[in-house]
This record gives C-alpha cells, sequence and structure tokens, in this order.
C-alpha cells in the first residue's frame, strides 16, 4: 500500500507499508553488544567519562546472557578488541571487564574507520557459530573522520556486516566529526545516526539503545516501488529510533524484521493521500542532517509548525543545527513536544534578523570594552599546544619524571621543573583591564573570527650574572577566538556596562545580564549571551555573490600589492630596532633582548614549539586563486620596469601605483625645500600613515569578505550566479583589466 504527502508539484513524501516474508518476532532473546569506541587524541578529554560509563552502567543495564564486545579504534594499524563476548552472568563478570577498560581504552593516534569494522565481522562469525540465536547490536562512536584507506574500502567493510545487525547507531560526537560521511555510514548498515554535543547526551542514547527492546528475525530486501528524489529511505520504530537505509543499484533496501513501513522523497504522487505527522518531524531531522535545507522548509507549510520554522531559518553553523535536530528528534519521539507555539500558517520572518556578525560590528562601533579575565568568560584553546623552547625536558628531566613511583610524585617533579625551566614569564600588570573590541581578525578563508588585544605587563628574565637585569616592561598580543570553523567557541562575552549597548540588545531580543558593581549597585558588566544569536542570517546567504566576493578578492590583493612596496620602503629606510631598549641598557643588552624574543617592536615574542598533533579534524575552506596573482615579484624589479617602460604584469600593476605615488612624494617641490632631517622625518610620518590607511582599508575588506565566506560555509550553499557547485568559475573587468578566478569549498586537515 501506498499513501503520499504532497508538498508542491514535484516534491512528496510517500510512505510505502511492507508485505514482508517472516512476521515480526517478538522475544526475550540474548543480545550481544559490539561496542566500537574512537580513542584518538582528540577523545583525551571525554574517554574517562566513557570509562565510568562503560563501568558502572553495563552491569546494570545489561541482561542475564546478553554479551559485551568492546572495540578500540584509532589511526592505521591502531584497532583492537578489548573484551569479545562476554557474557553477562554475574556482577563479578565485571572485575575483568572494569580493569581491562582501563588499561585499553586510553587516548593514541588519530581515526580510521575500516579496520574496527573487520574486526567485528570476525567476532560477529563467532557469534553466529556458538549463539545462533542472538541478537547483534552495534553502536559506533566516532568523533573525527576516516584518514586511512580510500572510503570504498570502508564501505566494503561496512556492507560485510550489513545483514548480520539487528540494530545499529552511529554515534557523531562532538562537532569536528565528520557527519555526512557516518549519515552515509548508517545509511549502508540500516541504522540510526545521533548527533551528540559531548558526554551528556551520548550518556542519554547509549542507556537508551542498551534497554530498547530488539525484535528478532532476518533482514530482509525490499523493493522500492517508484520514482525517488533522493538515494535514501527512512523509517521510524515505535521508540522514536529513525532509520537510514541507502537505495541500492537494484532500487532496494535490506531492512529489520520490525520495520513495517518506510518513507522516502518522490516527484510524484502514488496511492492515497494522508498525514503521517510523525514522519514529517522524521523528514525534516533526516533532510537537515543531510543539510538539504531549502526542501526542509518546503515541509513547514504542510505541517504548520512556527516554533521549529524559525528555529530552522537560524540553524547556520553546526551548532545550531544539532539544537534544532535535536528538538525535532524530541518530536518525533514525544508527540507533546511538538508545536510549541501552536499549530498556524507559517508566517514570514525577518530574513535580515540580528546576528554576531551584526553584533561584532556595534561592538567596535561603540568603543566596547572586552574583559578577557571575567569569571563568565569561559575560554577554550584552539589548535596545538605552544611550548616555549626554554621549556623542553632535556633526557635526564624526562627519565626522573618517568620514574617517579606515583601521581604525587609526579606531581611535585613537574612543579620544580616548571619554575626551574621556564626562561621567561610574562605577568600581566592589570589582569582585570578591559579591551577595546574593534580589533577584529576574520580568517581569509576560513569561518574563523577572533578579537585580538595588546596587554601590557613585566617580563621575569632568565637568570644572568652579565646584564644584572631581573625583569623588564613589555607586552604581548593575545589573540581569542570567538567563532572557530563556523562553531562559537566561547558561550558568554563579558564588555563593560555601555547604555548604547545595552539598547541594541534589548532591541533585537538578544540574551545578557547585568553583573553589578558590589559597592554601587550599578550595571559594571553586561554579559552577552553569544549562543542567543545566528552567527549569520538568511539575508545573507540568499545574497552570496560571486561577483561581490570577487571585487572584494582583487581589493584586497591590490592592498596586499601596495603593502609589499611601503614595506620594502619602510623596512629599507627605518629598520625597526629597540631604539627604547638601546637607550636604556645599551646595544648589547638589546641584542640579547632580542635573541630571547622581547622587542620593543614586537613586544614579548618568545621562540616556541608545537606540540605533536594528536589527532585532526576537518575545516572548511573557501580557496580563491586569481589568475597571474598568486605572488607579487620584488620591488626592486617592478622599480625596473617602470624606468624601462616595459608592459606590466597583473600582479605588478598595484605595485607600480604605489611607487609613482612614493616617488611623487620624493619629487615634489615641498619635499625638496626641506633639510635632510626633516625630509627623513616626513617620509617616516608618510610610510606610517600609509601603513595605517593600508590597514584600516584592510580591516573594512575583510569584514564585507567575511560575512561572504561565513555565509557560504555555514549554509553549504554556492553563489547565486552559478548552478551548481562545479560552476566556479568567473571573469571581471575591473578598471580595464581582466580578472580570472577560481572559487573552490574543499575541506583541509586541522592538526590538534
Amino acid at each position: 500500500m501506498m499513501k503520499y504527502v504532497k508538498f508542491n508539484e514535484n516534491y512528496c513524501l510517500l510512505t510505502q507499508t511492507l508485505k514482508k516474508d517472516e512476521p515480526t518476532i517478538v522475544v526475550n532473546q540474548p543480545i550481544d553488544f559490539i561496542f566500537k569506541i574512537d580513542v584518538s587524541g582528540s577523545m583525551t578529554y571525554d574517554l574517562p567519562l566513557i570509562r565510568e560509563q562503560l563501568k558502572n552502567k553495563l552491569p546494570i543495564l545489561t541482561k542475564l546472557g546478553d554479551t559485551v564486545t568492546i572495540i578500540w579504534f584509532s589511526g592505521r594499524g591502531q584497532s583492537g578488541i578489548l573484551l569479545e563476548t562476554i557474557e553477562i552472568k554475574s556482577l563479578k563478570t565485571f572485575t575483568d571487564i572494569n580493569s581491562s577498560i582501563d588499561k585499553w581504552l586510553r587516548p593514541v593516534g588519530m581515526t580510521a574507520f575500516r579496520e574496527p569494522y573487520v574486526l567485528m565481522k570476525e567476532v560477529i562469525e563467532k557469534i553466529k557459530t556458538k549463539r545462533p540465536n542472538s541478537l547483534i547490536s552495534s553502536i559506533f562512536l566516532s568523533d573525527g573522520g576516516n584518514n586511512d584507506v580510500p572510503w570504498g574500502e570502508v564501505i566494503q567493510a561496512l556492507k560485510n556486516v550489513e545483514s548480520d545487525l539487528s540494530a545499529c547507531t552511529i554515534v557523531e560526537y562532538g562537532y569536528y566529526a565528520d557527519s555526512q560521511r557516518l549519515t552515509e555510514m548508517a545509511g549502508i548498515l540500516g541504522g540510526e545516526k545521533v548527533s551528540c554535543e559531548g558526554f551528556q547526551e551520548y550518556d542519554i542514547v547509549f542507556e537508551k539503545k542498551l534497554t530498547s527492546t530488539i525484535n528478532g528475525g532476518k533482514k530482509q530486501l525490499i523493493d522500492i516501488k517508484t520514482d525517488y528524489l533522493y538515494d535514501f529511505v527512512f523509517s521510524i520504530l515505535n521508540d522514536g529510533s529513525i532509520l537510514l537505509y541507502n537505495i541500492n543499484d537494484k532500487k532496494q533496501i535490506m531492512v529489520n524484521s520490525d520495520v513495517n513501513e518506510i518513507h522516502y522523497f518522490s516527484p510524484i504522487a502514488v496511492g492515497d493521500e494522508h498525514f503521517p505527522e510523525t514522519a514529517l518531524y522524521g523528514a525534516l531531522y533526516i533532510l537537515a542532517d543531510q543539510l538539504k535545507f531549502e526542501d526542509v522548509e518546503e515541509i513547514f507549510p504542510s505541517l504548520k509548525d512556527n516554533y521549529h520554522y524559525k528555529m530552522l531559518l537560524n540553524a547556520y553553523g553546526k551548532q545550531k543545527l544539532n539544537a534544532f535536530k535535536t528538538s525535532i528528534k524530541e518530536c518525533v519521539e514525544d508527540p507533546s513536544k511538538r508545536f510549541p507555539e501552536g499549530k498556524a500558517d507559517i508566517k514570514p520572518i525577518d530574513e535580515n534578523a540580528y546576528c554576531l556578525m551584526y553584533l561584532f560590528n556595534d561592538l567596535g562601533a561603540n568603543n566596547c570594552l572586552f574583559y578577557p579575565n571575567h569569571s563568565s568568560f569561559k575560554y577554550n584553546r584552539i589548535g596545538r599546544k605552544k611550548t616555549a623552547k626554554g621549556s623542553e625536558l632535556n633526557e635526564a628531566e624526562k627519565k626522573r619524571l618517568s620514574e617517579a613511583k606515583n601521581v604525587e610524585e609526579a606531581s611535585e617533579i613537574l612543579k620544580e621543573l616548571e619554575e626551574k625551566n621556564v626562561d621567561l614569564k610574562f605577568i600581566d600588570l592589570e589582569p582585570n583591564k578591559g579591551y577595546n573590541c574593534s580589533d577584529l581578525v576574520y580568517n581569509e578563508s576560513r569561518a574563523n573570527l577572533s578579537i585580538r588585544i595588546r596587554i601590557e605587563g613585566n617580563v621575569i628574565l632568565p637568570k644572568n650574572n652579565k646584564y644584572n637585569i631581573t625583569e623588564i616592561f613589555s607586552y604581548k598580543w593575545r589573540t581569542y577566538n570567538i567563532i572557530k570553523d563556523g562553531l562559537l567557541n566561547i558561550q558568554t562575552l563579558p564588555i563593560g556596562y555601555n547604555l548604547d549597548i545595552e539598547k541594541i540588545l534589548v532591541d533585537n531580543n538578544v540574551k545578557y545580564t547585568l553583573d553589578y558593581d558590589k559597592v554601587t549597585s550599578v550595571p559594571y558588566y553586561i554579559i552577552i549571551d553569544l549562543n542567543s544569536l545566528p552567527i549569520i542570517n538568511k539575508s545573507m546567504v540568499k545574497n552570496i555573490s560571486a561577483n561581490d566576493l570577487g571585487k572584494l578578492e582583487i581589493q584586497l590583493l591590490d592592498i596586499q600589492g601596495v603593502n609589499k612596496v611601503y614595506s620594502f620602503y619602510r623596512k629599507t629606510l627605518f629598520p625597526k630596532e629597540s631604539t627604547s631598549f638601546v637607550e636604556s641598557y645599551g646595544q648589547e643588552v638589546a641584542d640579547w633582548l632580542k635573541e630571547i624574543g622581547i622587542t620593543d617592536f614586537n613586544g614579548f615574542a618568545p621562540k616556541t614549539t608545537l606540540d605533536i598533533a594528536t589527532d585532526f579534524y576537518m575545516s572548511v575552506v573557501l580557496d580563491i586563486k586569481t589568475k597571474g596573482l598568486s605572488s607579487f615579484p620584488k620591488v626592486e624589479d617592478v622599480v625596473n620596469k617602470i624606468s624601462e617602460n616595459k608592459p606590466l604584469k597583473l600582479n605588478e600593476i598595484a605595485m607600480a601605483n604605489a611607487i609613482i605615488k612614493y616617488k611623487e612624494q620624493m619629487e615634489s617641490d615641498l619635499y625638496k625645500s626641506l633639510s635632510e632631517e626633516q625630509q627623513k622625518e616626513v617620509l617616516k610620518t608618510y610610510l606610517i600613515n600609509k601603513s595605517n590607511e593600508i590597514n584600516s582599508n584592510k580591516r573594512k575588506l575583510m569584514q564585507e569578505k567575511a560575512q561572504i565566506i561565513f555565509s557560504l560555509i555555514l549554509s553549504r550553499s554556492w553563489f547565486k550566479e552559478f548552478k551548481t557547485f562545479e560552476e566556479n568559475q568567473l571573469t571581471l573587468n575591473v578598471d580595464n583589466n581582466v580578472y580570472e578566478l577560481t572559487f573552490e569549498l574543499k575541506e583541509e586537515k586541522v592538526e590538534i
């Protein structure tokens, strides 16, 4: 039997009732649970929680006669069976289990998906021989992506176990897991893909999967009866689990015996019209997980759920998307969660809604101060940790640390070594100081936003008998990453109280709290809830223009060429020197300070080394290539071309214009009328002003470029001028010069 819901003339959701060869069997059969757990380096902070979860909850949640297999995996060649079909006979069984969990479930290496499934197939073959009547339930958890064999080999390993599984759950753990590949894995296995922000959400999934009823019966191939729009089908079980199935080349899917109907999208309406509310919410979940946002929107006029419609239109970025999916999943499982604002025709929303991109512009324009040491500011360091070279341990120190008898002794040794080996220590003179929010740093190709601040303090110098200096005043630059690859890296931002900003927050329904001065009881800080705002809005997404981005890129490249010219003259005529250090301590001391990483022009910047990468994640990047502008020549070469009146290449034009303007300055009558000393000062001021002008223009253009990059990456949309992602080349004529640009949206490995 076929039924349908029609969203428009070419877009329907079909429901196909299944006729199966075998009846659904519901019996209290033993279950073989197979856990496959990612132990790569990025799981370091969560593995202790998962170890305790397994030790504490397996005895409670499993039944007598069930078995547990735990497979750990990380990178290539780093996968193993921690426990194999340990039968739950008594609580005493868990004594050995717990010691194995503690011993082997430790962080190591990176991530590879094939090997745990190869090992699982070996375990399943043994189970089929020894326990032919038991059911197999699999949970696969990863916070990363496959970095081992070609993806086709992973698919084959999955297909080898597809027909053996009675239940399957793929857990996307955290925000940096390869969501699309994990969804594909669930589709191949006919399982459920669940997104968990962290351990708290995963713990709920863990309990549910261990206590859910699993129905027996052999998996069966089902024919898809009509045309379909996508190569996937889904079904919904009684407990709200949403199972995904990939359609094979014979237009078939393999389903479990407890599946009575399946749903899929079709260009044609077949059968009787109906309104399967649960299936519609399931469709929202599946489509959102596959980033088909326009298709999700098409469903809402039929569903008439305004609350979740508004939630969808702000679901840019993985955090907001996961929040949307979690809320929709609750609607699938519990009808009382549906229609929080009632059922009504879908109302249009403000496409230009206030968002984080607007907020940070307003913070800078209103000279707001940011307080990084306020108690409400919880910052997550990004990237690999940097270690000062003076802090590296020698072999003797490493040996001493490795021979520590216990944690307390190791801690004491570490404390002693830290005191001894840290050559330089920076002490912030005003730890409670506020810093202007205007110095925003945008990444050229990723959805990253940071605030840069300059911190003043004293540097405690290494012991030295020669110079007799114990400390020196300096400064250091610190960058706080606010948005990292489209994800909020902080949840709350404390700023100094500002009446204008408070009005903006109130007018735009931004959540915030006030922190009052304890003495005067007047508001002193505004604590802004950044999570209450979308990063971008729909208007930005609708207006993603390759022409606009191309013109911005050309202007930025011109600025890069101009900056190279003025930087060349500034470095040649006025090389950076620690003038104040020379005047106060002499040249020898200034040279020594520079050697250890302290200058009066760069502040405190000691040499560091990066810790070894323990894992990686994939970052979405927009790579823009402009033909003829991949690099710039030497300034001297362009000067020679101008003097010889030779034709200029595209990458030389902006540089030539800057060189000509510089020469005009030097050849002006006013400049020539000055003394040599006056000329030097005028030239220095001119170059400083030019540098400031260049930086100001670049900051403005980068802000505009970032808005387009954020919109494109977070929405996974493409430029409105192009019909497909494969169409990615653009030709622009700017000031009678022809520029050929190529846009490539890709993923790059970021080591952590």
